[in-house]
């Protein structure tokens, strides 16, 4: 009669009232007479929970059988979010810059636009017609010289945050032998981006979840949900360090930008058709805005759920969960099958 009773609580066992029972100073108790209560109303009539069922298999720690459950688990999870939606990860300004190979006045002018610059962003976004254009033409001569490396630099930019890897682990550390509930420690830790071709691997530092799950004697396995921010911006930049900036020259996206956008000329410029606005300094503040936009800005918040698979002979196989990703508008909830294998 003791396997119905689990079975009522399967469900339980990710949760976060779940979580709230086993955090308490007398959780595994407290948890005892939960199921022995639900037994009681389920019908389960004579189901004994006794002291013994509190016992504790510790990961690392030979005192009793072990189960083969325990161990860090390693999970490769892929993502192609520009196969799935338009993704305009990057922010407004940058995609705008990557339409500059056609007209690369156009794409400044947007991404000014699009900048949050006070009164420059508002005067170009209400300037009638025919001064927008004069102020496209008299940019124009200045960007065309640069224009291909300036649409390049977005572009490189934004294929490396379209499509990359999650690498994370799942370190089950502890599991109560009769009731199966377990201790868990979700982490990230590394994400693989691709660049024409080139894998590029950056480490992820302090993003983890502890938790509860559940595994059968059979070892089927409920892991718990779990939820992450990831820092996406700066791991795009520290990807980008070594294979796209230096051939700009530069060395981090800051420079590179000021390399290209020449905001001294371009505000001269801008100046002969709008007179009343520090426009070179309101340039510049857009590049500064711009780099610090996708350093700390861009934040892929994680959303993991309904975590099953089958642990067997060190390997968590037919693996599935739901990962929910949001980047700034976009949100997508994506299915996903897995496998792994303990490390």
């Amino acid at each position: 009669m003791a396997q119905p009773v689990l079975l009522l609580h399967s469900d339980l066992a990710g949760s976060n009232t779940m979580r709230h029972l086993l955090t308490t100073t007398t959780r595994h108790h407290q948890l005892l007479a939960v199921l022995s209560a639900t037994a009681l109303f389920a019908g389960c009539v004579g189901t004994e929970v006794d002291e013994e069922d509190d016992e504790v298999e510790v990961l690392g720690k030979s005192d009793g059988a072990s189960s083969g459950f325990l161990g860090n688990y390693a999970v490769t999870s892929p993502f192609r979010l520009n196969d799935i939606a338009v993704v305009p990860a990057l922010g407004p300004a940058l995609v705008h810059l990557r339409s500059a190979r056609q007209n690369p006045g156009e794409a400044v002018v947007r991404a000014i636009e699009s900048q949050d610059l006070g009164l420059l962003s508002t005067a170009i976004r209400n300037l009638p017609t025919s001064y927008r254009t004069a102020i496209v033409d008299r940019l124009n001569p200045i960007l065309f010289p640069v224009k291909d490396q300036i649409a390049d630099l977005a572009g490189q930019l934004e294929q490396l945050v379209v499509g990359f890897e999650i690498h994370s682990d799942l370190l089950i550390y502890e599991r109560s032998r009769i009731l199966g509930i377990t201790k868990e420690r979700h982490s990230l830790d590394s994400i693989v981006f691709s660049l024409n071709g080139r894998s590029i691997a950056v480490d992820i530092q302090g993003v983890a979840e502890e938790g509860h799950g559940r595994i059968s004697s059979k070892g089927e396995a409920s892991l718990d949900d779990v939820d992450f921010d990831l820092s996406l911006g700066r791991l795009l930049l520290d990807a980008a360090g070594p294979y796209v900036f230096p051939r700009f020259g530069t060395t981090d996206l800051h420079s590179t930008l000021t390399k290209l956008i020449d905001c001294d000329r371009i505000g001269a410029e801008i100046a002969q058709v709008i007179s009343f606005v520090d426009a070179a300094g309101r340039c510049r503040e857009a590049l500064a805005s711009l780099n610090e936009k996708v350093q700390t800005g861009l934040v892929l918040e994680i959303a993991v759920r309904n975590g099953r698979g089958t642990i067997q002979n060190g390997t968590l196989s037919n693996g599935s969960w739901n990962w929910t990703l949001k980047l700034g508008s976009v949100e997508l909830e994506l299915p996903l099958r897995f496998e792994a294998r303990r490390q």
